[in-house]
């Protein structure tokens, strides 16, 4: 599967998505400049909803500002104002979308914030940078491939999500919360991942260049953290 074709091919595969619903022309009209034309796009003909029985969702991306403001709050490089949601996980894993900086990932588990350097951009047989419909749908490739076996387990024991929720742990691992599936339980995004905001500062990361035999893919080191300067 290529990075291109994410969209197609969750909609060849699953058709359209769950528990959707419907976005208007009006609502649309509001992130024109914001996210590329194909999540515009996917929005308009198929809604916001969820795939795989609930492991990623297309949200509102209104939901989770407040979390982005609360995160990015003073930083002198980054402004909640230029991001968008465009999804998240059953864990409450977020894609973002800056639209100067491209792609952001944030990890509620581990409080860090992964933005790629420039040349992640780059076609690297042209050398020219990639197009913003193809970047857009790159991280939804490592979501939906990723390892889903607690997932799955946390499906059966607790049930399906509803929009607005993920599975979240109790304690917070960031309290020193076990990370087993024993210890998850169904709650509220928002109220979660606002939680976790007050407990710590979020890290900015990068990965560093290839580094066999150990990291061959290379390593996420710490940068700095998130937010005013005089904080740190």
């Amino acid at each position: 599967m290529s990075k291109s074709d994410m969209l197609s091919y969750l909609l060849d595969n699953f058709g359209s998505p769950e528990q959707a619903t419907k976005v208007s022309d009006k609502e649309i009209s509001k992130f024109v400049d914001k996210v590329p034309e194909t999540i515009l796009k996917f929005w308009r003909d198929h809604g916001r909803g969820s795939y795989l029985n609930g492991f990623f969702w297309f949200c509102d991306p209104a939901l989770l500002q407040p979390i982005l403001r609360t995160l990015f709050e003073g930083d002198p490089e980054y402004n909640a104002e230029d991001m968008t949601t465009v999804g998240y996980s059953a864990f409450g894993s977020l894609e973002v979308w800056d639209k100067t900086r491209r792609i952001i990932g944030i990890d509620f588990l581990t409080s860090t914030i992964y933005s790629p350097p420039d040349e992640y951009y780059l076609d690297l047989s042209t050398g020219e940078r990639l197009d913003d419909n193809i970047l857009v749908q790159t991280p939804m490739t490592s979501f939906i491939n990723s390892d889903r076996d607690d997932f799955d387990e946390a499906l059966a024991t607790l049930g399906k999500l509803e929009p607005g929720e993920i599975y979240g742990y109790a304690p917070v691992l960031q309290l020193g919360g076990s990370q087993d599936v024993e210890h998850l339980h169904r709650t509220k995004i928002v109220e979660h991942l606002a939680m976790i905001c007050g407990l710590s500062r979020f890290n900015l990361t990068r990965l560093t260049p290839p580094d066999p035999p150990a990291f061959p893919f290379g390593r996420l080191e710490v940068i700095r953290p998130v937010g005013p300067l005089t904080r740190q």
